[in-house]
């Protein structure tokens, strides 16, 4: 008697979501929100900044759509974004959204829940993009390098690791070989930062594996054990050194507790002229400069700040006394060249412009990222 009573009881309810649509897409939006709501992490191709996508509310629309609250940008400083909505088409999910900047994100979820798609942003090529549920913190390592199969030639695994550089414009760079194949194929990222965030195909020949940049294109090769890189592009041609990297030294690193742990919060007494200043930055300068790295760790009452200025996103280990004059910090920021560095803040942004003796001239906007 009770199974007959539970068994009418659903077929009641079930006749009353099919009578009732806004009731039944409630019901779904609510099983979205469940499954959906939280942190996503966001890997975009060929940007290795850390980008979040924070999924607040999944609200019923019309028949299989619904409307997304959210919230994206650089980990720790994400925004609303402008639109976004989430598409149910029978068993496929599809997520859509644009971001306060612009930039356009359509993505399809996989059987493994992620959602892979594109991100289109004004003029710039469409780049690939995936989103990835985030069940803790963030925590980056070193890349896991792949043992080579005993078919793989001795030539072309000892590219296999890590390896770092510092040019004299551009700063720091990491070059990373995850894997190479018997037909000489590998697995390489060439960026500005400690932890790659993806990773490109490109095959050993003659010895010399190429990485192209915007600019040019880098040169690897052997000599003897020390690995040469070559840059040609824009009328440049220089060679640099590169060191192996210990990749057994690598401890996870917290991103945000090793920030914190840098970055001091000016005390009451420091002028409001300066204290806007505190903080981790980061900005992209033209002419191929590209992306740098701006720390301004502390600053006491007399406007006095310690900063270091990185071409890579490491947490520095040593910085300089610098004072902010009048609302301006500025400072001999390219020796080679006596080029000068002045930043001027902007409530989350700091406005950058370089210049030197010989007659360049740059700019860039810096976002704080905390």
């Amino acid at each position: 008697m009770n199974y007959i009573k539970l068994l009418i009881a659903s077929l009641c309810a079930f006749a009353l979501l099919l009578a009732n649509p806004s009731l039944a897409q409630g019901k779904a939006a609510e099983g979205l929100q469940a499954e959906l709501a939280g942190a996503w992490d966001v890997v975009v191709e060929d940007v290795n900044e850390d980008y979040t996508l924070k999924i607040l509310k999944v609200l019923p629309r019309s028949g299989e759509e619904f409307t997304v609250e959210a919230e994206y940008g650089w980990s720790g400083k994400e925004r609303t974004v402008e639109s976004a909505e989430l598409i149910q088409a029978g068993k496929e999910r599809r997520l859509n959204f644009t971001a306060r900047s612009g930039a356009k994100v359509v993505a399809t979820q996989s059987k493994e829940g992620l959602f892979v798609g594109t991100l289109t942003y004004r003029s710039n090529p469409v780049r690939g993009v995936t989103i990835t549920k985030l069940t803790g913190p963030i925590v980056r390592t070193y890349p896991v390098i792949e043992k080579p199969s005993a078919d793989v030639p001795k030539e072309c695994a000892a590219f296999l690791g890590g390896w770092t550089g510092t040019w004299g414009v551009s700063g720091r760079m990491w070059f990373w070989v995850k894997s190479v194949d018997a037909k000489c194929n590998a697995k390489y990222a060439y960026v500005n930062t400690t932890f790659p965030r993806f990773f490109k195909m490109a095959e050993i020949r003659g010895g010399v594996l190429e990485v192209p940049v915007p600019k040019g294109i880098n040169y690897f090769r052997f000599d003897g054990d020390q690995l040469y890189d070559r840059y040609l592009g824009g009328g440049i041609d220089d060679t640099l050194g590169f060191s192996r990297v210990d990749v057994t030294a690598g401890a996870p690193i917290d991103a945000a507790q090793a920030t914190a742990a840098v970055i001091t919060k000016p005390a009451p007494d420091v002028p409001s002229s300066c204290a806007p200043f505190s903080g981790q930055w980061t900005g992209t300068w033209g002419y191929g400069i590209g992306q740098q790295w701006l720390w301004v760790a502390s600053i006491d009452a007399k406007c006095t700040a310690k900063i270091a200025y990185l071409g890579n996103s490491d947490t520095p280990s040593a910085f300089q006394a610098v004072e902010i004059k009048d609302g301006v910090l500025q400072w001999l920021c390219n020796k080679a060249t006596g080029g000068t560095c002045t930043f001027t803040s902007r409530g989350d942004e700091l406005g950058a412009s370089y210049s030197n003796p010989g007659g360049g001239t740059n700019s860039a906007v810096f976002k704080k990222l905390r």
